[in-house]
């Protein structure tokens, strides 16, 4: 039986469906899955908890069938958050060096002063990272600790969540039984997961497709530079299917899993597809191309969202390759159409740095909530981390939350 400090959870709360995955930190410092339960998600939409009694019973459904799997019992996690309610700045601070080399007090607060910054009153900052340091004359430093000079000059992003988004999520996760380890963003989790640290260095977009929201993520120089949400994942493609064929979301949603192609240069021959009626008491015949002309369309929106802002957001050329990664990446087609929007190279993000189940969670599906896992304890266990974790937050704006939030409770 492992010890309490050696169970870690992760929970992805995503539109369409909730992943609990339980691990253990073996004797070589790495983490074996042990355990996975997901349950259908009905209570969010785009990000945002919608009703809570819904989120709290699929959180349950999916802790328990993880927490039988795995033999443990559980009782926090490591939570993700997403949505188009999430917002990146870049923000700048300086300070004297005090003893003419830099030490880590005055990293700090060369970083607490460029988060004084105005934020709306219904924001909380989740999460900030260092981009780089500036030490007098010089530029581009990554780690500044040990180096003489008289002034420290940094460069901080900081992301903001909706302070109600966040509370409603925390709410949810608390009323199924379970405290909040911290919250990350789940993009940056994700990138944990599906991206080699060579990529993130030379310069890499992370797309993750979820159900309700598909997320770009810029890194380069080993640290994440933009992000950007936008309310469209796969469930848009399976509404499509459902109107544009007059069939139920259900059908709508099988036939996009097992004949789905969003790329006609794929659909060998435009063969038929018997499915149910929208009534339920016949049957249609629906062609192939059909369906890869209604998938192409909205994905040409999306990716359309996508590389617009990649431009605008002036990281386009540091971008070296494209992974694509969520639910929805193992859609035939879509690295073709990413090639065609994005123009360079692209592959789809699978999990991985994990052991034990590992075969379990072996599906871009599940990319968030393993780098969740492996996120999760990096941030809270070394407090010489100058980026998000509980140190950070504890005495922060996101401390005081769950502070509320817990009084709430009793």
């Amino acid at each position: 039986m492992a010890q309490k400090n050696d169970l870690l959870v992760a929970l992805d709360v995503g539109t369409t469906k909730i992943c609990c995955l339980v691990a253990t930190v073996n004797e070589g410092g790495g983490i074996d899955i042990k355990g996975l339960g997901v349950a259908p998600s009905s209570g969010l939409s785009r990000g945002r908890v919608i009703n809570i009694n819904d989120t709290v019973k699929a959180i349950r459904k999916a802790v328990d069938d993880a927490a039988d799997m795995s033999g443990f019992d559980i009782d926090s996690a490591y939570v993700g958050i997403a949505g188009e309610h999430i917002n990146g700045r870049k923000v700048q601070g300086s300070v004297a060096i005090r003893n003419g080399t830099v030490g880590r007090d005055d990293m700090e607060r060369a970083i607490k002063g460029a988060m004084v910054m105005q934020v709306p009153s219904d924001c909380e900052i989740l999460t900030r990272v260092p981009l780089e340091f500036h030490i007098d004359d010089r530029v581009g430093i990554v780690d500044p600790i040990g180096m003489g000079g008289t002034r420290l000059e940094v460069f901080v992003h900081a992301f903001t969540v909706s302070s109600n988004a966040l509370r409603d999520l925390a709410r949810c996760v608390m009323d199924a039984g379970l405290n909040v380890d911290d919250i990350f963003l789940e993009s940056v989790a994700s990138a944990e997961s599906v991206l080699t640290p060579a990529e993130k260095q030379q310069g890499v977009v992370l797309i993750d497709i979820g159900g309700g929201t598909s997320d770009l993520a810029v890194f380069a120089n080993g640290a994440i530079h933009h992000i950007f949400e936008v309310g469209m994942g796969g469930d848009a493609l399976s509404h499509d299917l459902a109107t544009g064929l007059n069939i139920s979301l259900e059908t709508a949603e099988i036939l996009k899993l097992s004949h789905g192609c969003c790329h006609e240069g794929l659909v060998d021959e435009d063969y038929e597809i018997e499915v149910p009626s929208l009534d339920g008491l016949n049957s249609v015949n629906i062609g192939v191309s059909s369906v890869c002309q209604i998938l192409r369309k909205r994905v040409e929106e999306l990716f359309g969202y996508l590389s617009n802002n990649l431009t605008q957001s002036g990281f386009d050329d540091v971008v070296r390759n494209v992974v694509l990664t969520g639910g929805t990446a193992l859609l035939k087609g879509l690295p073709e159409m990413g090639l065609e929007y994005f123009n360079r190279q692209i592959r789809v993000g699978y999990p991985s740095y994990v052991g034990g189940l590992a075969e379990t969670v072996a599906n871009p599906m599940y990319s968030t909530v393993v780098g969740l896992l492996l996120y999760g304890p990096q941030e809270r266990g070394d407090p010489s981390l100058p980026l998000t974790g509980s140190t950070e937050h504890g005495a922060g704006s996101l401390g005081r939350l769950f502070g509320r939030i817990k009084q709430m409770f009793g």
